[in-house]
């Protein structure tokens, strides 16, 4: 008899020591004060119950985030899973992204699931940048529809940048969710062989599998070559038109795509928006909230 999944471990979360913040995780360097400052806002919020937790993944030991408010409802609570972006420890779930990202779940009464991906944060294992470790998020997911605090019916896929393809490999992979919303999307990897030998570089560095499958690689992470998969799974695209880490492009050449086959769908673009849309925050987190509102049962 298949057992049921669940946590291997449980612990309050603390946010990582400024050492491991320092280099390698946030896109630039930041001073010790400013990541201090990030602390004593997460140590600010109300109603936040938030757990750094582990779990079985392919017999691998990934660790994870999970957050809840702290004051349940008897009817239960509607679950997001959370993809981050980034590679390995580059762009690690953080103190920056419960403040940024998920607290504002929290506080639209969301559970939020994260899971840091294998290799990452004490885990065990190696990313593949779309590869084995999308079984991480469907153990994970699995994992979320046995807590009692779930409201038993409702479950949305958000992911951010690399975790936009991460969510869409999702989707390839049979997750039936309500529906997914993804943040300045990493859609098609096959754009990436157009910007010359830099990038080719990258790609050979972070695919294991480039190296013998070349294009092929590519084309099982990005999913214009794959739609037929996703179901009718309705999707919310966010991107920033200045965009310069993943251009805007990536979600203009989906939307169309997903246009003509009739897919639910809906692209918001955001005049002047960087990767982050730091300062449309809000404007970000309320859609993406309307969008999964829209798709509840």
């Amino acid at each position: 008899m298949q057992t049921r999944p669940v946590f291997l471990s449980r612990e309050p979360f603390t946010p990582h020591p400024y050492a491991q913040i320092r280099e390698g995780v946030l896109p630039s360097p930041v001073e010790e004060n400013i990541y201090r400052s990030w602390i004593a806002k997460f140590e600010r919020t109300e109603n936040l119950h938030s757990e750094k937790v582990s779990y079985d993944s392919d017999g691998h030991r990934v660790t994870g985030l999970y957050l809840r408010p702290a004051e349940l409802k008897p009817e239960g609570h509607p679950l997001i899973l959370f993809n981050r972006g980034g590679r390995a420890n580059y762009g690690m779930i953080n103190v920056l992204t419960i403040n940024n990202l998920l607290y504002p779940l929290i506080e639209k009464d969301y559970l939020v699931l994260a899971s840091q991906y294998r290799g990452v944060d004490g885990g065990e294992g190696m990313d593949e940048f779309g590869g084995h470790e999308v079984r991480d998020i469907l153990s994970l997911l699995e994992i979320g529809r046995t807590l009692e605090e779930w409201d038993g019916r409702n479950v949305y896929l958000f992911g951010w940048s690399r975790g936009g393809m991460m969510t869409l490999l999702s989707l390839k992979h049979g997750v039936e969710v309500n529906a997914v919303a993804i943040g300045a999307p990493l859609v098609d990897l096959t754009l990436s062989t157009e910007e010359g030998q830099k990038r080719e570089a990258w790609l050979q560095r972070v695919l294991p599998d480039y190296a013998t499958e070349g294009f092929a690689a590519l084309e099982a992470r990005s999913a214009p070559y794959w739609l037929n998969k996703l179901q009718e799974t309705p999707i919310l695209m966010i991107h920033g038109d200045a965009d310069k880490d993943v251009s805007i492009i990536h979600s203009r050449q989906l939307a169309q795509k997903l246009k003509e086959r009739h897919h639910p769908y809906k692209l918001i673009e955001i005049e002047g928006g960087n990767h982050y849309l730091n300062r449309q925050r809000d404007e970000v987190m309320n859609a993406v909230d309307d969008w999964f509102k829209q798709y509840h049962n």
